[in-house]
Parts: structure tokens; sequence; C-alpha cells
């Protein structure tokens, strides 16, 4: 999800923000997409859009104790025992400015920064300045590519990394300020130019967190899209996929196909050389399938051919030859299948077998 940030300035930059899988409160963690670099000379002009790479912070603040003034130089931070620490803090105090703070007091990492946030809970009719104290640590990770041909053209790129003691400045960029005194470590600010980043006005650690990581990616996106940039190559030539053509295996196909087809011509000839059809008229094809229709008697004049079929039912039929009384001729006929048990008890029917040599003549006589 993209958020398009308050400031005209990161508009040019996709942000969106998303919680950590880590379960420690206020534990955030914000990503930017960096820009393309420009096809001209011009960092403003013309952008190709996003790119492949992407930079992450994420920051972690304690549960907030309540403080409170102790004197110019210091706090009194709240245990939870009923006892009060003193700490150190040269920064401004405010009625309703959140104040921030960042410095390198305790080594979180290489690329990790301290910052303290110290938000006033009192409203301005109390006689007492009351306060949220957080503690937290910032981390600027490092710029990542989320595919391999994306990592490629990253690698190619000159100074493509934010260098460690850069990615610490980044990551405490809410905080630094105004120089501490008196051997404090810490600067301070309170970003007045900004409201999201002035009152905080649902206290809490991810609250805090969130608003610090923000700011880094901020920081990096102006840095990004105002700062310098380097001409880097596209993507490189990649190998497609490649296919292994074996020649005879080809060539004995396409010589086979019309082979296989010469061959299924010649058998079909061959085979329908043995139908008793003269020619394909409707009165010859009457002629020879009358004796399967005899069932039909003088009915069926209107039916049409379908229906014909469903009255007749499944029958199976059959060529038959058979000789004609006394002249020695014979006689093509189709019959049912059921009757080629008549040749073997010595009729004239010979059904499914060789033709004999002889006169074939019209029907028999009666």
């Amino acid at each position: 999800m993209c958020e398009d940030p308050t400031e005209e300035a990161f508009k040019a930059d996709c942000l969106y923000f998303t919680r950590t899988g880590v379960t420690a409160p206020g534990d955030w963690q914000s990503m930017a997409y960096l820009l393309d670099y420009p096809v001209d000379s011009n960092p403003r002009q013309t952008f190709a859009g996003t790119s492949h790479r992407s930079v992450g912070s994420h920051a972690s603040c304690d549960m907030p104790k309540k403080a409170t003034v102790f004197n110019d130089t210091a706090l009194l931070i709240a245990q939870g025992n009923g006892t009060w620490t003193p700490l150190l803090w040269n920064g401004p105090k405010s009625w309703n400015i959140t104040t921030w703070a960042a410095g390198v007091e305790d080594f979180c990492g290489p690329r990790c920064t301290n910052v303290r946030v110290l938000v006033p809970t009192s409203d301005s009719h109390a006689t007492d300045e009351e306060y949220e104290f957080y503690r937290c640590n910032s981390t600027v990770d490092e710029i990542s590519t989320p595919n391999y041909q994306a990592q490629e053209t990253f690698e190619s790129a000159p100074d493509k990394q934010i260098p460690d003691s850069v990615a610490q400045v980044f990551a405490g960029a809410i905080g630094w300020g105004e120089q501490g005194f008196d051997g404090d470590p810490f600067l301070y600010t309170q970003n007045t130019q900004s409201q999201t980043f002035v009152t905080v006005t649902h206290n809490s650690s991810e609250e805090i967190g969130r608003l610090i990581s923000l700011f880094s990616m901020f920081s990096i996106a102006v840095m990004d899209y105002t700062g310098a940039r380097t001409n880097v190559t596209g993507y490189p030539p990649r190998m497609l996929q490649t296919l292994d053509v074996q020649w005879f295996w080809v060539n004995l196909a396409l010589m086979g196909l019309p082979v296989a087809q010469l061959l299924m011509v010649i058998i079909i000839a061959v085979l329908s050389t043995r139908a008793v059809i003269k020619d394909t008229t409707f009165i010859a094809a009457a002629q020879l399938l009358k004796p399967a229709l005899d069932d039909l008697g003088s009915q069926g004049s209107i039916l049409s051919g379908d229906e014909i079929a469903d009255h007749a039912g499944d029958v199976r039929l059959c060529y038959g030859v058979r000789r004609m009384g006394g002249s020695g001729g014979y006689y093509i006929d189709v019959i049912y299948q059921a009757e080629r048990i008549e040749h073997q008890r010595g009729t004239a029917w010979r059904p499914g077998q060789a033709m004999p040599e002889g006169l074939y003549d019209g029907p028999e006589t009666k």
C-alpha cells in the first residue's frame, strides 16, 4: 500500500508502512521505493518511475515512562516503584510541542542511532509540566532489490549502498538539531514545520516508532529526489529458452505422415470394393435396404429417416448372396446378421463371405 506524504517534496517516492513480525512494543518498519535514474541531466525533469530498489527503516521503542522537569538541564524519570531518577536533558521543553533527540550514547548497531522523545501530556492550565518519555533505537537497512534482474543492475552501479555512517545520520534524522551541552551526547529538535511531528495525539510506543521510521524514510526520499544521480546500464541480455531439435526424428515424421496417409487410402479403396453399391442414388439404396424394412409393411410412409431407424431398433445387417432358383445366377440382398446361420444349414445365403463367380441379376422372380 502506498501513502502520499503530505510534504510536496516526497510525492515522487512511493512509501508504505508495515508492522514487522517482531512482537516487541513499538517495533515498526517503513519502506521506500527509490526513484529510477533520470533520462537526462535534470534530476527533476524526467523520471522513469520508481525503480526496483528499496530501502527500509525500523524503530523499536521501550514502553513510555512519566517525566517531569527537574531543572534547566535535567528531567526526572519515574521508574514505576515510586522512585524518580534524574536524566541529563539540555534540549527544549514545551507544554505542547514534542521534542526529539538523537545520539549515539549506546551502541545499538552499525546503522543504528538512539532516539529519545519527550511528549507533553499536561494542558495549559496545569501547574507542573508532565511528559511521556520514550527511549528508542532506530536503524536504516541496506538498499535491497526484489528480483534477480534488478540485482544484476544494482551490482553494476557505483556507490550503490548507503554507508553505515550515513545510515546512522538518516536513522536519527528526526532528532538531529542543536548541539548538546555539558557532556550531553544528544542533539535536540522540535520539527515545528510539520504538524505530523509536532504533537503526538495518540501516545504509544508504536506511534513514536512509526514517526521515527517515517521521518528517516522522508529524509532518504528527499536525498534520492534531489541528490546527484549516476547513470547505470539497464538489464543485461539474458539467455532465453532454447529447443534442441533432433532432425533425424523430425525428417522421419515428415516422411512418415504422407506414407501413412497413402496406405490408409489404399486400405480404404480395397475395403470399399467389397461393398456392392453401383451408385449412391436413393432408389438403388432403397432397393438394397428393402429387406431390412419389410417389418414395416405398408406402414411408415410418412416417417422420417430417424423415426424409421428408431422403429427398426438395434438391428445388425450384412450383405448376402443368394442363388436364383433354376437359372444358376445370383442376386444380392441385405439380410439380418442372425440369418447367417442359414448358410450352415445348406441354404443359398452366403453372408459375409466371398461372392461366387457367376451371373448376378435383379431380384428373384416370384
